[in-house]
């Protein structure tokens, strides 16, 4: 019997004990604290087509949801269970395969009631469009226009650009345009169009608010010399003249023009470039005598010579 009342006395104290922890301060508020969402990782850009993921921790939550900012109201469109360390990560598939910016929130319900839920800060994830290049030359004269052409998936309207890259000022924008119905765009690449030298370019795309880029991709631009003016037909006894144009455009250049000769091309006059790259020659030869003649111009850059193509002048 002592010992039964013992025991009776020990259990009457603990229950005491437990109803006046239950009902303290401190248990009240313990019992009322909300419980929280952590986000352990997000993906916040990726390609369409791409899963986006995002990891979070939710002690005492079973499932984690995914809401998905739509007109103004958050629409629940994802979810995932917990594991046994109250961790979840959810892939976001809402619109995956359309360019834009998306605005999304996790939550859990914390009661038995729909509005009784814990949500974390609103964050953005990005679907950026593909953007592959489809043409461009690798290697291209100095002063010669070239152009790249570019497709862009999936095929919604949108501003295609191009961009290079500098030394001092990183990633410049260069051209831009819009995207035409087949999600395709063509650009000429204008940047160090007139001196020669290696050129880093990638192309890109913005729609809805979401902008993908091209791998890189390198443009040499060679030196070289173009026929700036030369006329076709001349009066025999009377003297003609071409003007050329070197790349790069440098004072003191010798230029200089020549005559096809049979099987040969023959220097017949010589001359040197101002400041903006251009010299003019004689075309001495054959001035005299009717028939039609080939030339062409040339100019000596870095120690090597190079030519335009041939052109013809037809003496009467």
């Amino acid at each position: 019997m002592k010992t039964s009342r013992l025991l009776s006395r020990v259990f009457a104290v603990l229950v005491a004990a437990a109803l006046a922890l239950t009902f303290s301060p401190a248990a009240t508020r313990l019992a009322h604290a909300a419980p929280t969402i952590t986000i352990l990782s997000s993906d916040t850009v990726k390609p369409v087509g791409q899963p986006v993921t995002v990891t979070a921790v939710a002690p005492g939550a079973i499932s984690i949801f995914g809401d998905v900012l739509v007109d103004g109201s958050w629409l629940t469109y994802d979810s995932a269970s917990t594991d046994f360390f109250s961790a979840a990560t959810l892939t976001l598939t809402y619109r995956d395969q359309d360019p834009g910016v998306l605005t999304y929130r996790l939550r859990m319900p914390i009661g038995p009631n729909a509005a009784d839920t814990a949500v974390t800060p609103s964050f953005q994830i990005t679907r950026t469009p593909i953007v592959t290049l489809r043409s461009a030359p690798g290697v291209s004269p100095a002063g010669t226009t070239i152009t790249a052409r570019s497709k862009v998936q999936p095929i919604y309207a949108g501003i295609g650009f191009t961009e290079v890259y500098t030394p001092t000022r990183g990633w410049l924008r260069s051209q831009q345009t819009s995207i035409n119905n087949i999600g395709e765009f063509t650009l000429p690449l204008t940047y160090g169009a007139t001196t020669p030298g290696t050129y880093q370019w990638r192309v890109g795309a913005t729609i809805n608010g979401a902008t993908g880029r091209s791998a890189t991709f390198t443009i040499i631009r060679t030196p070289s010399v173009q026929l700036r003016s030369a006329s076709t037909v001349a009066t025999r006894g009377v003297l003609t003249y071409a003007r050329g144009r070197t790349y790069p455009m440098r004072f003191g250049l010798p230029g200089f023009a020549q005559v096809r000769y049979g099987a040969s091309w023959v220097t017949i006059s010589n001359g040197t470039t101002n400041s903006l790259g251009d010299f003019t020659v004689p075309l001495n030869y054959g001035v005299n005598t009717a028939g039609t003649y080939a030339f062409r111009l040339g100019a000596t850059i870095n120690g090597t010579r190079y030519y335009t193509p041939a052109f013809n002048v037809t003496r009467s």
